[in-house]
């Protein structure tokens, strides 16, 4: 009960937006910037002074129309000269992710702030081009391959700054439903949770709608932590600042991809949005407030209604 209080508090008395200055000059990297709370994330940046914004697309077309929204909105705000730039990125398939940060490393000098955003939702199996369950490889194992590759640039440009840059992971409170019982049993028999669901039928069929989305943002915390690990120097000061952000309920693609899911979502998702669904722009500013967080937040997760106590619980 009282995690919905704070949902409803959320929506309707929702984060300020911090100065307009705030990300003044910054260089700004949202993954998943065509829809949703990438798009959403993004466009708040642009009107808070970044100099320059890049948003990740799978779909061209989708890329161009968001470009133009968020220079809309910057032009609204009086951010005239931002400048924004759209790069290709599929998270289900490694070699993209790679191309992408050779890409990104050759034409930009230094990044300042990067929303590791871009994710998916299935409602039924589907193989990656890789090899693995594609909801896994797109929320754990892409991600962690691209937060490497990024953390690794970020660090070696530490020197040159006067404060660490930051890399914030946009997680979900759902990493804490799956049950993991099992997954002693599956390493044995399996070979690992990894080869288990890359099995279709060991598809989740528990009844609920989001079970392997849900499995892939725990896993996502495990890569979290480690990255967390390799963020820091050797007197362990964090020469990035890591954090992982849970936005709450929003109205996203998510809440529509749920409703293929289940008869049961189809009936309830409209009733819970219209009571704690926050839309984009407000979900977004809890991504904009993780990434403002100080270094005392390297490590942890963001839960805007969770203290550090009452996660650790």
């Amino acid at each position: 009960m009282a995690d919905l209080l704070r949902e409803i508090r959320a929506k309707w008395s929702p984060e300020p937006l911090p100065p307009r200055d705030t990300f003044d000059g910054q260089t700004v990297l949202v993954t998943g910037g065509t829809g949703g709370l990438g798009l959403a994330t993004a466009k708040h940046f642009a009107t808070l002074g970044a100099a320059k914004v890049i948003i990740t697309y799978r779909n061209k077309p989708r890329a161009e129309t968001a470009r133009q929204q968020i220079e809309t909105a910057a032009r609204a705000a009086g951010r005239e000269r931002v400048v924004i730039e759209t790069m290709e990125l599929d998270l289900t398939c490694y070699s993209s992710c790679i191309s992408f940060v050779e890409k990104l490393v050759r034409r930009t000098t230094s990044i300042d702030v990067v929303i590791l955003n871009a994710g998916t939702f299935n409602s039924e199996f589907i193989m990656s081009p890789d090899g693995w369950e594609e909801t896994i490889q797109a929320n754990t194992l892409s991600t962690a391959l691209l937060a490497i590759l990024l953390l690794k640039w970020m660090k070696a440009g530490r020197q040159n700054r006067q404060t660490p840059a930051n890399l914030v992971f946009v997680s979900s409170g759902r990493h804490l439903t799956p049950d993991i019982s099992e997954w002693p049993e599956w390493e044995k028999r399996d070979g690992g949770i990894l080869l288990h669901y890359k099995d279709a039928s060991n598809w989740p069929s528990t009844g609920v709608p989001d079970a392997m989305y849900a499995t892939s943002k725990l896993l996502l915390m495990y890569v979290f932590e480690e990255i967390c690990k390799l963020a820091v120097d050797a007197k362990g000061e964090p020469q990035v600042i890591v954090k992982s952000v849970c936005p709450g309920i929003c109205n996203t693609d998510l809440s529509r991809a749920l409703k293929k899911r289940s008869l049961v979502a189809r009936m309830a998702i409209p009733v819970v949005m219209s009571i704690i669904g926050k839309s984009p722009e407000i979900g977004a500013r809890y991504i904009i407030a993780a990434a403002l967080a100080p270094p005392e937040k390297h490590g942890k997760f963001i839960r805007f209604y969770l203290t550090d106590e009452e996660f650790r619980m």
